[in-house]
């Protein structure tokens, strides 16, 4: 008699949960209306540039007039001090921007290109929100800027969603280019809503919800309702997902791929890393692994509770929803844990090259490293256009790139 219980409980808890306040603030957040889902903006680079080349243009109808060059030059200087910082206190009003603007090499063009020839400013915006760098591309708009306007103040910007430096093997002067994530550029245009003109107001909020449903930024607020939902009613979750996300659907297929990849580094590739990741028979989205080097670091005894329930780690790496275009992310997870601990992930995120708040014990999660996958960027509609060692590459790539970031912070605390 015990079948029909376990078939009853879950039924129960989702009429329960129709009521829940949390999960009917949730569904609001996912379902108010949104000008840039209308058309269907999402991941595309060349349309993120144009808005944001839009907002830069200080001619243009907005009411921001030079605010966002001029906050953008401020926050810019915070990670690069060297030679612009006053810019963000000059009058940039006769700024230019241009978009797509050909270098006279194959096809590459600049993203977005701003000068101010009063000034003798130029300010030069690489984008990236899924697609890769590319034929050593950086190097080719950085001596066309630095020929162009050579006796000019030039800043070099690198935009992605994890803010992620540009990489030595791209570029031969990686130190020029300033990264910059989308979570900032999200901050810097939220504080200026009350600034803009009213209908504009509209559309930077909706650009920013926008970015936080495409996980391109952050949403902590729908993340920790998600969480705490989870928490109460997570056997409903999971015969949802058990129904719904089978083998034959797109996320059934592509969550086996990921599965398969962490049991082949914890079993195979790297036996000496990775101390634990999600088993091939186990639900949920979200799927985890730790390693060998991170649980002595941040002492993963597991011997209390926690972020993550009874018997909580201390940190989770992530594969992170969603499954069509995951992040690897290592989270924190403070709640709980004692001063020893806390100093530990503490000491960890002052060696992060971001400006992160301190962690505190009342906290419940805190992510502090993001590395896209870019897996979204190869476009598959359903499961029969899914090319598994495509999405197995990609995935390793991210793995590889945040077990390495892993590497030269613990390196860094340990001398």
């Amino acid at each position: 008699m015990s079948e029909p219980v376990k078939t009853i409980e879950p039924v129960s808890l989702a009429m329960s949960m129709l009521s829940d306040p949390d999960f009917l603030e949730a569904n609001s957040l996912l379902h108010k209306p949104n000008m840039f889902d209308m058309v269907g903006m999402s991941r595309q680079e060349i349309r993120h540039s144009a808005f944001l080349a839009w907002l830069l243009e200080p001619s243009n109808p907005h009411g921001l007039d030079d605010l966002l060059i001029r906050r953008l030059l401020a926050e810019l200087y915070k990670a690069h001090p060297e030679g612009f910082a006053t810019f963000a206190v000059k009058d940039l009003s006769d700024l230019v921007v241009e978009r797509e603007v050909t270098t006279g090499e194959g096809r590459n063009r600049i993203d977005v290109l701003c000068y101010d020839s009063n000034e003798r400013l130029a300010l030069c915006i690489e984008n990236k929100v899924d697609s890769q760098l590319h034929d050593r591309q950086l190097d080719k708009y950085y001596d066309y800027v630095e020929n162009t306007y050579s006796d000019w103040c030039r800043v070099y910007v690198l935009l992605s969603p994890g803010g992620e430096p540009a990489p030595e093997k791209e570029c031969k002067n990686p130190d020029k280019w300033i990264p910059i994530s989308y979570e900032t550029i999200a901050r810097i245009l939220e504080d200026l809503v009350p600034y803009a003109e009213s209908k504009t107001g509209s559309v930077i909020n909706d650009y920013i919800r926008m970015l936080k449903k495409e996980t391109i930024v952050e949403d902590k607020e729908l993340d920790e309702l998600a969480k705490n939902l989870y928490s109460k009613y997570g056997p409903v979750f999971d015969m949802v997902y058990a129904r719904y996300v089978g083998d034959d659907s797109l996320d059934g297929e592509l969550r086996s791929i990921y599965i398969k990849v962490l049991n082949e580094y914890n079993k195979y590739k790297n036996e000496d890393v990775f101390s634990w990741c999600h088993g091939e028979n186990e639900p949920g989205r979200y799927l985890g692994f730790t390693t060998k080097r991170m649980d002595k670091y941040l002492l993963n005894k597991q011997e209390q509770r926690g972020s993550w329930g009874d018997n909580s780690r201390t940190y989770t790496y992530w594969i992170y929803p969603p499954l069509n275009n995951p992040s690897v992310k290592l989270e924190l997870g403070p709640l709980n844990q004692s001063e020893d601990v806390i100093e530990r992930m503490n000491r960890l995120v002052e060696v992060i090259p971001h400006k992160l708040q301190t962690v505190l014990p009342t906290n419940r999660y805190r992510k502090i490293i993001t590395i896209p996958t870019n897996i979204g960027s190869l476009k598959y509609e359903d499961k029969t256009d899914v090319n598994p060692q495509a999405v197995e590459n990609k995935l390793r790539t991210a793995i590889d790139k945040m077990l390495s970031k892993e590497k030269e912070y613990l390196d860094k605390l340990e001398h």
